[in-house]
């Protein structure tokens, strides 16, 4: 640290420099990388910019052999003619259109790959890919990842049944194999949206719509028909573990490469009305965006704001998408964790409940600001009065208002409550320390930032304050010249000046310390512009806080057992076909026994022979007929950069838990059907540890746990998920011989 002489500042001093970083602070953007107002005013006037979005729209109503649809192909029309109807507009060379009988599973793929070879599509342009149509499900192959029994499908125009076995249709597979592959070349800014079920609908059509789901079975109903073992392996055997797969269940929460929006949710059917000719998803998604516009609404609040659809309960999942811009990946101006609330009318008496509680890190005597929908709070509109949490439970809290509530907020269907202020002293506060003595100044900083966190309307969730080096998890201190050279990267914004001291972090928490990590992995400049360093303390109460959470009775967990595994691919030759499949390699590390997991750590570049992989699966303990189905989500917290991932969670909507009681299998929680590959760790250039922990949280009630992921603070990430090529081909060979008789 710095060897920097005792000074101690007068009063006046301190309160001057309080001062003039409060006015400051009035002046800049209160987070970290978001526009100010009138920034976005003026890009939104500014028609000349270029829409650069990429389309692949997929739309079949006629099939080779199967039941057609009436409303699939203008379905896809409606959001071609929506997206050329854009400020400014989407190019017609930009999208690509597919129907009926050119919408083949082989052109399906073909395009899908030519997204990614498309030199005019620069690495960040944002991408649709929409397909309205059947989907099916069915039998999983022989040694195809999965724990279930089944496997989704899309099901084009030439899906069909040739013998026994199942054609022309796009698994889920490779479907994620070839949007792993297409985030690769073009970056993150995909969307991809599923007008379709993966349920049969024969026995489910009525005289006002039909499911848009087939089945492929005998004639006499009692065989279900599947793909071969090898079926399309070009696209996905280096790849088994990628992307999207459960096309509808998403059963991981944490697809980092893309957003999903589904017509439907597991066991539920994608309807088309027979009287408009249209999909009940794609009509309610359109009404939307047309009503409030693609410039600030993000992909969760879509769906929130989308009409009670019968039978079908639309899904979302990716990473980002609760702060992604519909079509992009801009942030929304206004981007705090927005809860739903529901109005119940008993008599006279009337109660609010927000579906957020102690898990989520809520309060007694919180104060929410609710309004009539999220697109209403981002778009900077009033709100419709206070809400204050009178009793917290596990999932939800209980609230009453604090001052009459505005008559505009009479439909609840939609309502959102931000949180707006707290008393200090009353919500979830993170200590720092910083030496007054020897850094006066960024005591002062600091302390102002401590300031506003705790009084200003603009508050977190979580917030930071000022105590001594015994009861704080991080201490703050400005880094000495002899330190400069050796100094870890430095987090600041684009443009900002260069000069400016260099805060260091040092970590206090025991529980971190003890493992021998002493110092986080980055460092943020001091200067005139606070919103850097207020957005990383901001981000370190969030993740300590989460961290450490717990609920006020304990005992669900342990009924909960689990296992980290080596994974090693192999290939199984007494299948039809030689195809891959994944063995435990080595003894399972128990989660819940073990002290601690010390992975076999390669350095950043390692080729893939360098790498082990690892997954981890959970078991119920509950017998059947006793306790309940759970559940369950899955976070790694890296100590060194505050980053939060997100490896698996629960859909949202009305859905099964997952985590079934009496299951005869461990359910995967980041590879087979989960949808994303093993882990794999690394340590950052010129670092010799980290050190970070795996967080499974289970509960009886599906809750919105969105919002704990965040992404690295300071550095570069430790924990990945394995790149395409961790596990190489088999060296194995084959041949096929061929009798040639001539005669004459």
């Amino acid at each position: 640290m710095s060897s920097r002489g005792p000074y101690r500042a007068s009063e006046d001093q301190r309160t001057a420099v309080r001062d003039a970083i409060k006015k400051r602070l009035q002046e800049i953007p209160r987070e970290s990388g978001q526009q100010t107002e009138q920034s976005v005013a003026t890009a939104a006037l500014t028609d000349s910019t270029e829409n650069r979005l990429y389309a692949l729209l997929i739309g079949v109503d006629h099939y080779a052999q199967q039941r057609g649809l009436t409303g699939a192909v203008k379905d896809a029309s409606n959001i071609q003619t929506f997206l050329l109807a854009q400020h400014p507009p989407v190019r017609a060379d930009r999208i690509m259109f597919l129907s009926n009988e050119n919408a083949t599973a082989v052109s399906i793929v073909r395009n899908i790959q030519a997204l990614a070879h498309n030199d005019a599509i620069r690495p960040g342009d944002p991408i649709l890919i929409y397909y309205a149509g059947h989907g099916a499900t069915m039998p999983k192959p022989p040694g195809w990842p999965a724990s279930t029994s089944h496997i989704q499908c899309l099901a084009p125009h030439d899906a069909r049944v040739i013998g026994e076995r199942v054609e022309g249709v796009v698994p889920d597979l490779t479907f994620g194999a070839l949007l792993a592959d297409l985030a690769n070349s073009k970056g993150n800014k995909i969307t991809v949206i599923l007008d379709s079920c993966h349920s049969g609908s024969s026995t489910r059509k009525d005289s006002l719509s039909v499911a848009r789901g087939i089945e492929f079975r005998s004639d006499d109903g009692t065989r279900e028909y599947t793909i071969s073992a090898s079926y399309q392996n070009e696209i996905w055997g280096g790849a088994v573990e990628r992307g999207l797969a459960k096309l509808d269940k998403f059963a991981n929460g944490g697809l980092e490469s893309h957003v999903v929006l589904a017509a439907c949710g597991p066991d539920e059917s994608a309807y088309e009305d027979f009287g408009t000719h249209e999909g009940r998803f794609t009509s309610a998604f359109l009404r939307v965006l047309k009503a409030s516009g693609t410039d600030t609404m993000t992909y969760s609040e879509l769906i929130r704001r989308l009409d009670n659809l019968p039978s079908q309960t639309p899904q979302c999942e990716g990473r980002d998408k609760d702060t992604r811009i519909i079509f992009d990946s801009g942030i929304a101006q206004r981007d705090r964790t927005c809860y739903t609330i529901e109005r119940f009318i008993d008599g006279d008496r009337t109660s609010y409940i927000m579906q957020a509680g102690v898990i989520n890190g809520i309060n007694k005597g919180d104060t929410f600001a609710v309004y009539r929908d999220q697109h209403a709070f981002q778009t900077g509109k009033p709100s419709g009065g206070n809400l204050r949490v009178g009793a917290v439970q596990p999932i939800t809290s209980t609230m009453s208002p604090v001052d009459d509530l505005h008559p505009d907020l009479n439909d609840w269907s939609s309502a959102t409550a931000v949180l707006t202020r707290i008393s200090p002293g009353s919500h979830n506060t993170f200590s720092i320390f910083i030496d007054q003595t020897k850094y006066p100044d960024l005591y002062a900083v600091v302390e102002a930032l401590m300031e506003e966190a705790l009084h200003s309307p603009e508050a977190s969730d979580c917030s930071f304050i000022l105590s001594n080096a015994a009861t704080a998890s991080i201490s703050l201190y400005l880094l000495g010249s002899d330190e400069l050279a050796n100094a870890p990267p430095t987090v600041g914004a684009a443009g900002l000046p260069v000069t400016g001291k260099l805060i260091g972090f040092e970590i206090l928490d025991e529980s971190i310390r003890g493992l021998r990590l002493e110092r986080l992995c980055g460092t943020v400049r001091l200067t005139e512009q606070h919103a850097i360093l207020r957005s990383v303390l901001r981000s370190m109460a969030h993740f300590f806080y989460h961290l450490r959470s717990t609920p006020e009775k304990q005992g669900l967990s342990r009924v909960v057992s689990g296992n980290v595994r080596r994974i090693r691919r192999e290939v199984d030759y007494d299948a039809i076909v030689p195809v891959p499949v994944y063995h435990p390699d080595g003894d399972p590390i128990d989660i819940k026994t073990q002290g601690g997991f010390y992975p076999h750590t390669a350095r950043a570049g390692d080729h893939s022979d360098k790498r082990t992989v690892y997954g981890v699966d959970v078991v119920n303990t509950y017998k059947v007929g006793q306790g309940w189905d759970l559940f369950v989500w899955m976070f790694f917290f890296d100590c060194s950069t505050l980053e939060i991932c997100k490896f698996y969670g629960a859909p949202k909507g009305n859905v099964q838990p997952p985590l079934r009681r009496g299951a005869a299998q461990p359910l995967p929680l980041n590879y087979g059907e989960a949808g994303l590959q093993p882990l794999t760790f690394e340590l950052p250039v010129g670092q010799e540890l980290d050190v970070g922990f795996l967080r499974i949280f289970v509960s009886t009630h599906n809750a919105d746990l969105s919002r704990i992921a965040q992404r690295p603070v300071l550095g570069t990430r430790g924990v990945l998920s394995a790149s395409k090529d961790w596990a190489m081909k088999p060296e194995i060979w084959d041949a096929i011989t061929l009798a040639v008789v001539q005669k004459q």
